[in-house]
């Protein structure tokens, strides 16, 4: 069972603000190499902190209002959200120990 969940761009501004626990997404494109990278590091800490936060997954440019709307100009992008607020950006690929220590930071 995944615990990283794809959601189409419709259904992120409910998720966003109605989670009653941290929503951290992961936006992305199809063609992007550093985005592939990035899949499977979000899934493996997607299985540690589940109990901590919802994790998703979208493409970017399958809504470019949506993307505009929330300033992504490169992908990946990974956003962490609290009560409908945005506490959390980091464009680009990272390490899995680098989002760990950065989730670790922000969910505990």
């Amino acid at each position: 069972m995944t615990h990283l969940r794809t959601i189409q761009p419709t259904e992120f501004d409910a998720l966003a603000q109605g989670s009653p626990s941290p929503v951290v997404a992961l936006l992305e494109a199809g063609w992007c190499a550093p985005c592939d990278l990035m899949g499977p590091i979000l899934e493996s800490l997607a299985r540690e902190f589940a109990d901590q936060a919802a994790f998703v997954k979208l493409d970017a440019e399958e809504d470019p209002t949506l993307a505009r709307r929330l300033g992504i100009s490169s992908v990946p992008t990974l956003l962490v959200f609290r009560d409908g607020q945005e506490i959390i950006r980091k464009v680009g690929a990272c390490s899995n120990e680098e989002l760990r220590a950065l989730l670790r930071r922000v969910l505990q």
